[in-house]
């Protein structure tokens, strides 16, 4: 019986010193994966990408197959992000697509895309304001389908684009003011909107476009004495062309 034990006890010795020189592999830290968009100083991951980034009442969500951010409801940005003070920056090597909810009211305190932007915005307001943004827009960018858009009077610092095309499709009314010290460089500026357009900057400085594409369906206010389009211009207020 002894000898009995004492094999077992051997056995289990011998088990035990094997099972001591078996190195089990370390399991990696979980990173995730990191996307060159941000909103509101908050950069898009793999994880908050889906779950959304909250921002008042309203989510933000980011798609990065189509390199789309969405948000769900009525926001206000007004913070800053990565670049240039502007509330929404994206690095990244195409378009980006910014979609905002349908029939909201929304502000945005500049969009910074190294590639351009485009904006959807289905019957929404859209306000650009200028809190901490150097610009509002830097590159090109496009918006579609929105309502009333307007350019806050505040703004003193302003670019619609140093280096794309600006595009704009509204169903309301489109208001341009601001106190500018920088120049408007485009290479064309395009409008298509069923109400009326207002500029009314108040700036030394020229509107500065290679080529103007206006189709207004209301009237055409310009109150800025400065407003010049060096290059061709294809203009229609109503039913006539200027």
């Amino acid at each position: 019986m002894k000898g009995k034990t004492k094999r077992l006890l051997s056995i289990a010795m011998a088990l035990v010193m094997v099972i001591s020189t078996i190195t089990i592999p370390k399991k990696e830290a979980y990173a995730a994966e990191s996307y060159q968009v941000w909103v509101e100083r908050v950069q898009f991951d793999s994880d908050n990408a889906v779950s959304g980034i909250t921002i008042g009442d309203a989510k933000a969500t980011y798609d990065a197959s189509t390199n789309t951010i969405t948000f769900d409801k009525s926001v206000k940005l007004t913070g800053s992000s990565k670049a240039k003070g502007c509330s929404i920056y994206a690095n990244t090597d195409e378009e980006l697509n910014i979609v905002f909810a349908k029939g909201t009211s929304n502000e945005i305190n500049g969009v910074y895309a190294e590639k351009g932007c485009k904006i959807t915005a289905e019957g929404a307001d859209l306000t650009f304001i200028q809190n901490q943004s150097y610009s509002i827009f830097v590159g090109g960018v496009v918006i579609e389908s929105a309502k009333n858009i307007t350019v806050s009077d505040d703004i003193n610092l302003f670019y619609y684009s140093a280096t794309g095309n600006v595009s704009i499709n509204a169903t309301g009314d489109v208001y341009f003011g601001g106190t500018y010290s920088q120049r408007m460089m485009l290479r064309k500026l395009t409008l298509k909107v069923d109400g009326n357009v207002t500029f009314n900057a108040k700036t030394t400085y020229d509107y500065i476009g290679d080529y103007a594409d206006f189709e207004i369906g209301g009237n055409l206010t310009i109150k800025n004495e400065f407003l010049d389009f060096c290059g061709s211009c294809d203009i229609k207020v109503g039913k006539n062309w200027l």
